[in-house]
Protein backbone atom coordinates (compact mmCIF):
# COMPACT_ATOMS: atom_id res chain seq x y z
CA UNK A 1 0.00 0.00 0.00
CA UNK A 2 1.10 2.95 -0.91
CA UNK A 3 0.51 4.69 2.92
CA UNK A 4 2.18 1.60 4.85
CA UNK A 5 4.91 3.98 5.88
CA UNK A 6 2.29 5.98 7.87
CA UNK A 7 0.29 2.39 8.82
CA UNK A 8 3.50 0.91 10.07
CA UNK A 9 3.21 3.48 13.27
CA UNK A 10 -0.24 1.84 13.50
CA UNK A 11 0.81 -1.49 13.92
CA UNK A 12 1.96 -0.77 17.62
CA UNK A 13 -1.71 -0.22 18.48
CA UNK A 14 -2.21 -4.31 17.89
CA UNK A 15 0.41 -5.07 20.64
CA UNK A 16 -2.00 -6.57 22.79
CA UNK A 17 -3.10 -6.33 26.49
CA UNK A 18 -1.13 -4.46 29.35
CA UNK A 19 -0.43 -5.25 33.01
CA UNK A 20 -2.24 -3.29 35.52
CA UNK A 21 -0.69 -1.38 38.43
CA UNK A 22 0.21 -3.92 41.27
CA UNK A 23 -1.23 -3.87 44.42
CA UNK A 24 2.01 -3.82 45.99
CA UNK A 25 2.52 -0.29 44.75
CA UNK A 26 2.65 2.19 47.81
CA UNK A 27 0.26 4.95 47.95
CA UNK A 28 3.19 7.21 48.09
CA UNK A 29 3.83 5.70 44.04
CA UNK A 30 -0.04 6.37 43.02
CA UNK A 31 -0.39 10.23 44.27
CA UNK A 32 3.05 11.03 41.92
CA UNK A 33 1.94 11.50 38.72
CA UNK A 34 4.35 11.11 35.85
CA UNK A 35 5.36 13.30 33.52
CA UNK A 36 3.34 12.59 29.87
CA UNK A 37 7.04 12.09 28.76
CA UNK A 38 7.21 9.19 30.93
CA UNK A 39 3.47 8.00 30.82
CA UNK A 40 4.27 7.46 27.46
CA UNK A 41 7.20 5.77 27.92
CA UNK A 42 6.04 3.34 30.52
CA UNK A 43 2.51 2.80 28.22
CA UNK A 44 5.03 1.81 25.12
CA UNK A 45 7.58 -0.86 27.08
CA UNK A 46 4.70 -2.37 28.72
CA UNK A 47 3.16 -3.03 25.94
CA UNK A 48 6.96 -4.18 23.71
CA UNK A 49 6.71 -6.92 27.05
CA UNK A 50 3.10 -8.12 26.76
CA UNK A 51 3.66 -8.54 23.22
CA UNK A 52 5.58 -11.89 24.20
CA UNK A 53 1.66 -12.98 24.53
CA UNK A 54 0.36 -14.93 21.68
CA UNK A 55 -3.08 -15.50 20.93
CA UNK A 56 -5.74 -16.28 17.65
CA UNK A 57 -9.24 -14.54 16.98
CA UNK A 58 -11.48 -14.74 14.94
CA UNK A 59 -13.56 -11.67 14.05
CA UNK A 60 -15.47 -9.88 11.28
CA UNK A 61 -13.89 -6.11 9.76
CA UNK A 62 -16.37 -3.92 7.42
CA UNK A 63 -13.94 -2.01 5.10
CA UNK A 64 -15.50 0.96 3.80
CA UNK A 65 -13.03 2.15 0.96
CA UNK A 66 -14.25 4.49 -2.27
CA UNK A 67 -18.20 4.61 -1.72
CA UNK A 68 -18.49 0.68 -1.08
CA UNK A 69 -18.27 -1.28 2.00
CA UNK A 70 -17.66 -5.12 2.38
CA UNK A 71 -17.90 -7.34 5.14
CA UNK A 72 -15.37 -9.96 6.08
CA UNK A 73 -15.61 -12.51 8.56
CA UNK A 74 -11.31 -13.77 9.50
CA UNK A 75 -9.92 -15.81 10.95
CA UNK A 76 -6.21 -16.78 12.59
CA UNK A 77 -3.70 -19.27 12.58
CA UNK A 78 -0.29 -20.31 12.88
CA UNK A 79 -0.35 -20.66 8.81
CA UNK A 80 -1.69 -17.62 8.03
CA UNK A 81 -5.71 -15.80 8.46
CA UNK A 82 -8.61 -16.93 6.36
CA UNK A 83 -10.84 -14.67 4.84
CA UNK A 84 -14.01 -14.52 3.63
CA UNK A 85 -16.49 -12.30 2.24
CA UNK A 86 -19.79 -12.18 3.71
CA UNK A 87 -21.70 -9.00 2.85
CA UNK A 88 -21.25 -6.17 0.29
CA UNK A 89 -22.82 -2.39 0.92
CA UNK A 90 -24.40 -4.37 4.08
CA UNK A 91 -26.31 -6.98 2.14
CA UNK A 92 -25.62 -10.42 2.06
CA UNK A 93 -24.44 -12.44 -0.71
CA UNK A 94 -26.54 -14.11 -3.09
CA UNK A 95 -26.53 -18.14 -3.69
CA UNK A 96 -24.19 -17.22 -6.93
CA UNK A 97 -21.49 -14.37 -5.01
CA UNK A 98 -21.62 -17.32 -2.17
CA UNK A 99 -20.90 -20.05 -4.73
CA UNK A 100 -17.76 -17.94 -6.05
CA UNK A 101 -16.89 -16.69 -2.50
CA UNK A 102 -16.56 -20.63 -1.56
CA UNK A 103 -14.23 -21.78 -5.09
CA UNK A 104 -12.39 -19.26 -3.91
CA UNK A 105 -11.93 -20.27 -0.61
CA UNK A 106 -10.89 -23.98 -1.70
CA UNK A 107 -8.53 -22.77 -4.45
CA UNK A 108 -6.89 -20.98 -1.28
CA UNK A 109 -6.66 -24.19 0.70
CA UNK A 110 -5.41 -26.22 -2.27
CA UNK A 111 -2.65 -24.01 -2.70
CA UNK A 112 -1.83 -22.36 0.29
CA UNK A 113 0.95 -20.26 -1.16
CA UNK A 114 -0.50 -16.42 -0.92
CA UNK A 115 -1.51 -17.62 2.98
CA UNK A 116 1.67 -17.74 3.67
CA UNK A 117 2.71 -14.97 1.80
CA UNK A 118 0.67 -12.65 3.16
CA UNK A 119 1.43 -14.27 6.66
CA UNK A 120 5.72 -13.65 6.20
CA UNK A 121 4.20 -9.97 4.85
CA UNK A 122 2.73 -9.43 8.12
CA UNK A 123 5.59 -10.52 10.22
CA UNK A 124 7.83 -8.45 8.15
CA UNK A 125 5.33 -5.19 8.66
CA UNK A 126 4.98 -6.34 12.61
CA UNK A 127 8.59 -6.10 12.94
CA UNK A 128 8.77 -2.62 11.67
CA UNK A 129 5.90 -1.59 13.92
CA UNK A 130 7.49 -2.57 16.84
CA UNK A 131 10.87 -0.40 15.79
CA UNK A 132 9.23 1.99 15.60
CA UNK A 133 7.23 2.14 18.59
CA UNK A 134 10.33 1.85 20.26
CA UNK A 135 11.20 5.38 19.30
CA UNK A 136 7.73 6.65 19.57
CA UNK A 137 8.90 8.47 22.86
CA UNK A 138 11.86 9.88 21.69
CA UNK A 139 10.10 11.19 18.36
CA UNK A 140 7.64 13.35 20.05
CA UNK A 141 7.09 15.98 23.26
CA UNK A 142 4.10 15.48 24.91
CA UNK A 143 2.10 16.93 27.40
CA UNK A 144 -0.96 16.79 29.21
CA UNK A 145 -4.48 17.85 27.80
CA UNK A 146 -7.06 16.93 30.62
CA UNK A 147 -9.17 14.31 31.46
CA UNK A 148 -11.71 12.21 28.98
CA UNK A 149 -13.81 10.06 32.01
CA UNK A 150 -11.35 7.09 33.13
CA UNK A 151 -8.47 8.26 30.46
CA UNK A 152 -5.66 10.82 30.18
CA UNK A 153 -5.76 13.10 27.18
CA UNK A 154 -2.30 13.54 26.23
CA UNK A 155 -1.21 16.58 23.11
CA UNK A 156 1.95 15.64 21.05
CA UNK A 157 4.34 17.03 18.42
CA UNK A 158 7.61 16.05 16.56
CA UNK A 159 10.43 16.63 19.02
CA UNK A 160 13.08 18.43 16.78
CA UNK A 161 16.37 16.83 18.61
CA UNK A 162 14.89 13.84 16.89
CA UNK A 163 17.21 12.55 14.27
CA UNK A 164 15.37 10.05 11.89
CA UNK A 165 17.71 6.87 11.31
CA UNK A 166 15.53 5.58 8.23
CA UNK A 167 12.66 7.26 5.46
CA UNK A 168 10.28 5.54 7.55
CA UNK A 169 11.19 7.70 10.46
CA UNK A 170 11.05 11.41 8.47
CA UNK A 171 7.15 11.05 9.25
CA UNK A 172 7.71 12.28 12.77
CA UNK A 173 8.91 15.08 11.93
CA UNK A 174 6.12 15.78 9.62
CA UNK A 175 3.46 14.96 12.29
CA UNK A 176 1.08 16.12 15.29
CA UNK A 177 -2.00 14.77 17.34
CA UNK A 178 -3.34 13.48 20.60
CA UNK A 179 -4.01 10.21 22.43
CA UNK A 180 -5.67 9.07 25.03
CA UNK A 181 -4.50 6.15 27.55
CA UNK A 182 -5.95 4.37 30.83
CA UNK A 183 -3.11 5.93 33.12
CA UNK A 184 -3.89 2.30 35.79
CA UNK A 185 -2.92 0.17 32.84
CA UNK A 186 -0.52 1.97 31.13
CA UNK A 187 -3.35 1.35 27.70
CA UNK A 188 -3.23 3.26 24.79
CA UNK A 189 -7.16 3.67 24.20
CA UNK A 190 -7.10 5.93 20.92
CA UNK A 191 -5.07 7.86 19.10
CA UNK A 192 -5.03 10.79 16.55
CA UNK A 193 -2.66 11.99 13.95
CA UNK A 194 -2.80 14.92 11.29
CA UNK A 195 0.21 15.55 8.96
CA UNK A 196 1.17 18.96 9.55
CA UNK A 197 3.17 19.68 6.10
CA UNK A 198 4.38 17.14 3.15
CA UNK A 199 6.84 14.32 3.73
CA UNK A 200 8.91 13.73 0.75
CA UNK A 201 10.80 10.70 0.59
CA UNK A 202 14.38 11.39 -0.68
CA UNK A 203 13.73 14.49 -2.08
CA UNK A 204 10.12 13.83 -3.25
CA UNK A 205 12.07 11.09 -5.65
CA UNK A 206 10.20 8.37 -4.35
CA UNK A 207 7.23 10.05 -3.40
CA UNK A 208 5.04 12.16 -1.04
CA UNK A 209 2.74 12.41 1.68
CA UNK A 210 0.28 15.47 1.44
CA UNK A 211 -0.07 18.13 4.17
CA UNK A 212 -3.31 17.87 5.96
CA UNK A 213 -3.48 13.90 5.66
CA UNK A 214 -5.43 12.18 9.18
CA UNK A 215 -5.67 8.88 10.81
CA UNK A 216 -7.51 7.45 14.17
CA UNK A 217 -7.08 4.52 15.74
CA UNK A 218 -9.46 3.24 18.46
CA UNK A 219 -8.54 0.19 20.73
CA UNK A 220 -10.69 -1.85 23.29
CA UNK A 221 -10.66 -4.85 25.66
CA UNK A 222 -12.32 -7.50 23.74
CA UNK A 223 -11.58 -9.97 25.86
CA UNK A 224 -10.64 -10.01 29.86
CA UNK A 225 -7.22 -7.88 29.21
CA UNK A 226 -7.39 -8.36 25.43
CA UNK A 227 -7.00 -5.00 23.90
CA UNK A 228 -7.23 -5.12 19.91
CA UNK A 229 -7.94 -2.75 17.64
CA UNK A 230 -11.86 -1.91 16.96
CA UNK A 231 -11.63 1.11 14.23
CA UNK A 232 -9.18 2.90 11.82
CA UNK A 233 -9.76 5.49 9.60
CA UNK A 234 -6.99 7.22 7.40
CA UNK A 235 -6.97 9.86 4.70
CA UNK A 236 -3.90 10.25 3.09
CA UNK A 237 -3.24 11.84 -0.47
CA UNK A 238 0.26 12.05 -2.00
CA UNK A 239 2.47 10.70 -5.09
CA UNK A 240 4.05 7.22 -4.93
CA UNK A 241 6.78 6.14 -7.19
CA UNK A 242 6.58 7.39 -10.46
CA UNK A 243 4.52 10.03 -9.63
CA UNK A 244 1.62 7.86 -9.96
CA UNK A 245 -0.89 10.07 -7.79
CA UNK A 246 -3.15 8.11 -4.79
CA UNK A 247 -5.52 9.40 -2.37
CA UNK A 248 -6.96 6.97 0.24
CA UNK A 249 -9.64 7.02 1.90
CA UNK A 250 -10.44 3.75 4.25
CA UNK A 251 -12.46 3.21 7.62
CA UNK A 252 -12.40 0.07 9.15
CA UNK A 253 -14.48 -1.34 12.06
CA UNK A 254 -13.45 -4.07 13.45
CA UNK A 255 -15.70 -6.80 15.93
CA UNK A 256 -17.06 -9.84 17.48
CA UNK A 257 -13.95 -10.98 18.53
CA UNK A 258 -13.50 -14.77 19.97
CA UNK A 259 -10.64 -16.65 20.44
CA UNK A 260 -9.78 -19.73 18.60
CA UNK A 261 -7.66 -22.82 19.43
CA UNK A 262 -3.70 -22.18 18.93
CA UNK A 263 -3.61 -25.48 16.68
CA UNK A 264 -6.77 -24.63 14.57
CA UNK A 265 -5.38 -25.45 10.88
CA UNK A 266 -6.58 -23.38 7.72
CA UNK A 267 -9.46 -26.02 6.70
CA UNK A 268 -11.31 -25.58 9.88
CA UNK A 269 -10.63 -21.96 10.52
CA UNK A 270 -12.66 -22.16 6.81
CA UNK A 271 -15.56 -24.39 8.33
CA UNK A 272 -15.62 -22.15 11.08
CA UNK A 273 -15.64 -18.69 9.22
CA UNK A 274 -18.52 -20.98 6.95
CA UNK A 275 -20.63 -21.10 10.13
CA UNK A 276 -20.10 -17.56 10.87
CA UNK A 277 -21.15 -16.80 7.42
CA UNK A 278 -24.37 -18.85 7.71
CA UNK A 279 -25.16 -16.97 11.32
CA UNK A 280 -24.41 -13.59 9.99
CA UNK A 281 -26.72 -14.26 7.16
CA UNK A 282 -29.28 -15.34 9.47
CA UNK A 283 -28.65 -12.72 11.52
CA UNK A 284 -29.27 -10.17 8.70
CA UNK A 285 -32.52 -12.05 7.77
CA UNK A 286 -34.06 -11.91 10.67
CA UNK A 287 -33.38 -7.94 10.76
CA UNK A 288 -36.32 -5.57 10.31
CA UNK A 289 -35.37 -3.68 7.01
Amino acid sequence: MPYAWILALLVFCLLGPLPVRSAAQTQEDVKVQPTAQQLVLEMVGSALRKNREHVHWSYREVVRKDGKSETHEICQTDAGDVDRLVAIDNQPLSMEQRKREDQRIQRVLADPSEIRKEKQRQREDSEKGRRMFEIFPKAFRYQYAGNDGDLVKLKFEPDPQFEPATRQEEVFHHMEGTMWIYPEQKQLARVDGRLTSEVKFLGGVLGHLDKGGTFSVTLRDVNSGHWELVALDVEMQGKALLFKTFAVQEEKEIGDYRLVPDNLTLQQAAQLLEKRASAFEQTAANTPK
